[in-house]
């Protein structure tokens, strides 16, 4: 019976053995018979032969199998051998490391050839060194942070605690060296002394970047300055790193024109074009420094001049705010100078609010330049709503306005807002700003103006047909609030979009399968309704389609690769549904084999709310393709919560207009309804004001009276300008003039409540450009978050 490997080691004295093994342990004892008889033979030339020959040598010369003694005390007492292949270690190096220079050489060679374990100890020393901040800080220079991190992202927990005690060092040294001006200071003196001090003045100085802009800037406007030292400031100026240029640039709101003059010229050194926008800028200020600003624009313009610095400054503003600026860092540092203190200060914001600042700063030049430019206008608006929205919610004009926003856009007109909201439908990028716009555009737009003299219907009307669902609703509620009198062109659609939200199911979203294969496409609307969907199966293209303009609800089409040949083809399909306004916006995702995608790459990479996933096999592989394609298209379906608000307010505006009291034109629209969608319509109450019992001049005077109390100023306000939006009644030209002065005289973020008011009356005065000109160089922010955007403590310039 064969033995195992286990039992063969394990056999004991007088047990059975193999006869191959036996044969083995037979030979051995021979062999140590015969070394003993050698060694009887040789006597004491036995010692003398081995420590001749060396005693392993011998041995196994002759055979033996077993090490000596000797042998083993001397195996013991040799060092290490290293495996083959494997790189030489710390023990390789002649000079054992020391100094931190050496030390973190050493770390990096070992880290590299996979000896991480040996550098522990070095990284040990290295963390207890103790050195000034000079030294640690050329270190940090000289190696670099990205270097460092990657020796303290290791495999070894050891070395990375070592490592990161050590940068943690660093990183202190440098922030105490950075934020001391007294050192600075001393390096700016050092500029004065001989070539190789000056020559490491300037090293350290373009080391700091940033935080010695400020010292350069008090320099630079002392009034005892000279020639000579002026001359060595710019020197060490031209020679910054492109780290420092937003300093530089915050710097450019100086109200000196020689500095102004002296950071121009090291912008232009330095080249980063970045800078740009506010070379242009400077260049066409009445009080800029005309002739450095020009040369600055040429250098960092590759040798072009700007014929037309608005159009220019309103592009690269457009830029921040359809977000086609990119930052590396999430957390962005802005500089501007703070006439109240003389200093350069620093905000650090995160990079989404940093695009919202910087691009209204931007727009804000560009109105310093031409302050009647419209578009300045609609891209301060746009701008102060879209990062509003972002920072604190689509509420934030409902008591949640801390810096006084809402009432400057309700400020701006009808005009403005047209325009913003205009620019946000075209674009198709800026959900919030287009929702809020409308919702402004429907408090300050007065009944007579809803229809447009050119017979084209009214923006509100065009965003009826967004393809978001939430535009389409602030749209309608604003047209169908304005109670209008008598038809306009687009009239017909406000009912029907409102009662579209009556058809939704309130809980769950809507979706819609196009499959011809009724087991295939039941499968599909079963994963769909697992993942919370409500969702239903259509075999026909066409049909699907007319269902889906008809409601209004669908929040997701899911079309299958295989169509019935006898109707719409897969790209008619998709080109219907993206050409229609009804159905336009609504995610589309063409589901087929895997191979399909390639085939298919012309026709779905046109269309950013066009999709594929592969044909499913079980629901959560539907649901990870699902979530990643409605991620890819930016797409925010609404909530259960946003469902039940939007059906429960649409349900209140229609009873309303179906009161036979109303007088609306839309009244007959909802008696149009069908018996269902009635039943859900809220019968709620209409209250009016007869208009004989009211005298709109006494609202003018509290209003604008000093001494009347803030809540009967509110109340006043309210009703005077919802006389106005219905268009009961109109102000003169005094009275409008005073309401427009009212507005420039209010306190941002004072008195939110009675701002709106004040407001929403300028914005239904119909503001011309040149009065939204006014109030935009009026106002600015009132917290520390928009303090990138202010010229001096007053506010008054932008």
């Amino acid at each position: 019976m064969r033995q195992s490997r286990k039992s063969k080691k394990n056999l004991h004295v007088g047990e059975a053995m193999p006869n191959r093994y036996r044969a083995n342990v037979d030979r051995a004892k021979r062999r140590q018979g015969s070394m003993a008889s050698l060694q009887h033979a040789f006597g004491r030339n036995f010692s003398f032969l081995a420590s001749l020959f060396g005693s392993t040598s011998l041995l196994m010369t002759f055979g033996t199998t077993q090490p000596t003694q000797a042998q083993s005390a001397r195996a013991v007492q040799q060092p290490r051998q290293r495996a083959l292949g494997q790189a030489p270690g710390l023990e390789s190096f002649a000079v054992q490391p020391k100094t931190p220079d050496e030390l973190i050489k050493a770390i990096d060679y070992l880290v590299r050839v996979g000896l991480e374990n040996q550098a522990v100890p070095l990284a040990s020393k290295l963390a207890a060194i103790e050195a000034d901040d000079e030294t640690l800080d050329t270190l940090r220079q000289s190696y670099g942070s990205a270097k460092l991190l990657a020796l303290s992202s290791t495999n070894d927990a050891n070395l990375n605690d070592a490592m990161g005690r050590f940068v943690d060092k660093l990183n202190v040294a440098s922030s105490r060296l950075a934020h001391d001006p007294d050192r600075i200071r001393r390096l700016i003196d050092q500029l004065s002394a001989t070539a190789e001090e000056r020559e490491i003045a300037v090293e350290r100085l373009a080391r700091l970047g940033p935080a010695s802009i400020d010292s350069f800037v008090k320099e630079l406007s002392a009034p005892e300055l000279d020639a000579r030292k002026r001359s060595q400031l710019q020197f060490a100026l031209d020679h910054l790193e492109s780290s420092a240029v937003p300093a530089l640039v915050g710097a450019l709101r100086h109200p000196d024109a020689t500095v102004r003059t002296a950071i121009l010229q090291a912008l232009a050194n330095i080249g980063d074009a970045r800078a740009l926008p506010w070379a242009v800028f400077e260049s066409a200020r009445p009080e800029g420094a005309k002739s450095a600003a020009a040369e600055a624009v040429a250098t960092l313009n590759g040798g072009q001049y700007v014929d037309d610095p608005v159009r220019f400054l309103i592009s690269e503003s457009a830029r921040y705010l359809d977000r086609d600026v990119y930052f590396g860092d999430p957390s962005v540092e802005t500089w501007f100078w703070d006439d109240r203190d003389k200093s350069l200060k620093a905000i650090s914001m995160p990079a989404e609010s940093a695009r919202g600042a910087i691009g209204y700063r931007l727009a804000r030049m560009a109105l310093e330049l031409e302050p009647t430019s419209e578009a300045a206008h609609t891209l301060i608006v746009s701008l102060l709503i879209d990062e509003e929205s972002r920072r604190i919610g689509a509420a934030f004009p409902d008591e949640k306005d801390p810096l006084g926003a809402w009432p400057m856009i309700l400020a701006s007109g009808p005009r403005t807002l047209n325009y913003v909201l205009k620019r946000a439908l075209i674009t198709g990028r800026h959900e919030n700003i287009a929702i809020l716009a409308a919702r402004a555009l429907g408090e300050v737009t007065r009944q007579s103006d809803i229809s447009s003299a050119s017979g084209r219907p009214n923006v509100l009307i065009e965003a009826i047909d967004s393809p978001d669902r939430r535009v389409q609703f602030e749209a309608a509620k604003a047209i169908a609030k304005l109670d209008p009198r008598a038809p306009f062109p687009g009239s017909s659609r406000v009912v029907p979009s409102l009662a579209r939200f009556l058809r939704s199911n309130p809980v769950a979203p809507r979706a819609v399968v196009i499959n011809d294969n009724v087991g295939k496409g039941s499968e599909w609307v079963s994963d769909l309704r697992s993942m919370g969907y409500d969702a239903v199966l259509e075999t026909s293209s066409s049909l699907a389609f007319e269902e889906i303009a008809s409601r209004g609800d669908v929040e997701l089409i899911l079309v299958s690769t295989f169509l019935d040949p006898a109707g719409w083809a897969l790209h008619e399909t998709v080109a219907n549904f993206s050409a229609d306004s009804r159905t336009a916006g609504i995610p589309l995702i063409v589901v087929g084999r895997l191979d399909a995608r390639s085939r298919l790459s012309t026709l779905l990479g046109g269309n950013p709310k066009v999709g594929f996933m592969v044909d499913p096999a079980n629901e959560s592989w539907a649901k990870r393709q699902i979530e990643s394609q409605l991620a890819r298209m930016s797409r925010t379906e609404l909530t259960a919560d946003e469902r039940k608000a939007f059906s429960a307010e649409a349900a209140q505006i229609l009873g309303e207009i179906s009161k036979p009291e109303s007088g609306s034109i839309f009244a007959a629209a909802v008696k149009s309804l069908e018996p269902l969608l009635k039943s859900r319509i809220t019968a709620a109450a209409v209250s009016r004001t007869p208009e004989a019992d009211i005298d709109p001049n006494s609202w003018v005077e509290t209003i604008l009276g000093e001494t009347s109390s803030k809540e009967d100023r509110i109340r006043a306000g309210e009703a005077l300008a919802e006389s106005m939006r219905q268009s009961r009644f109109d102000l003169d030209a005094s009275q409008r003039d005073k309401i427009l002065e009212l507005f420039l005289k209010k306190e941002n973020g004072k008195e939110l409540d009675l701002e709106s008011v004040i407001g929403r009356l300028a914005g239904l005065c119909d503001p011309s450009p040149q009065d939204v000109g006014r109030f935009f160089s009026k106002y600015a922010p009132a917290v520390n978050f928009y303090e990138t955007l202010r010229d001096s403590a007053d506010s008054k310039a932008p």
